[in-house]
């Protein structure tokens, strides 16, 4: 698509627009600060539930059964600890960066990908998808933003909000102001973001393994 020169940028802009689901990273930490807590928890619940060894009120060392219950909590959680490290992480940069030059899309596993305002122009867009749960009465939401080009459609990492039934958020008001926000670096000035909607009749499915599917299937 062939553009004319550029106009103008505007100067009271920051200099970049980082798109980053911050839900989901939250989500992981709470679940991670509640995990530690009953861990600790249970590891205080052994100790007060043991006996003290009676070799100490002899004055002689022993391997108390309580060192045994830390080193098998250790070595039980530390795994499981260390992957919702890794989640949090991973939630943490997946992210698009966005300023007057273009969109830096960067997902791990992925790479980094570079998209060009010349090429974005014109085609981002905002995609609601509706699932329809059997029996609840409202159904579960996914909102995205995205390049739409005529052979593909590339989603912007970290900009997937998604709501179960029956929530309250309202998932397509934040990511049009999201687009909004990422349209003010346009220096062609799209005014708008485009938009797509999809209702789906299926039981609901994980975040995941819908993206999968509509991936394929765009």
């Amino acid at each position: 698509m062939a553009q004319s020169p550029a106009p103008y940028t505007n100067p009271e802009l920051p200099d970049k627009f980082i798109v980053r689901s911050q839900a989901s990273s939250n989500r992981l930490i709470v679940v991670l600060v509640v995990l530690v807590c009953l861990i600790l928890m249970l590891m205080a619940l052994f100790f007060l539930l043991l006996e003290p060894d009676p070799y100490d009120y002899l004055g002689e060392q022993s391997f108390r059964p309580f060192s045994l219950i830390t080193i098998f909590s250790v070595l039980l959680f530390a795994p499981i600890i260390a992957y919702f490290v890794w989640l949090i992480r991973k939630e943490q940069r997946t992210r698009t960066i966005v300023d007057g030059n273009g969109l830096l899309l960067e997902q791990p596993g992925a790479g980094t990908r570079f998209i060009p305002w010349q090429d974005a122009h014109g085609r981002i867009s905002i995609k609601t998808v509706s699932q329809y749960v059997p029996g609840a009465s409202t159904p579960a939401m996914m909102a995205l933003v995205l390049v739409a080009f005529d052979q593909e459609q590339i989603i912007l990492p970290g900009s997937v909000l998604n709501s179960q039934p029956h929530s309250s958020r309202n998932i397509g008001e934040q990511t049009y102001a999201t687009a909004m926000n990422i349209l003010a670096y346009d220096p062609w000035g799209q005014s708008e973001p485009l938009t797509q909607s999809d209702n789906t009749f299926t039981p609901y499915m994980p975040q995941s393994m819908y993206m999968s599917q509509n991936i394929m299937r765009t």
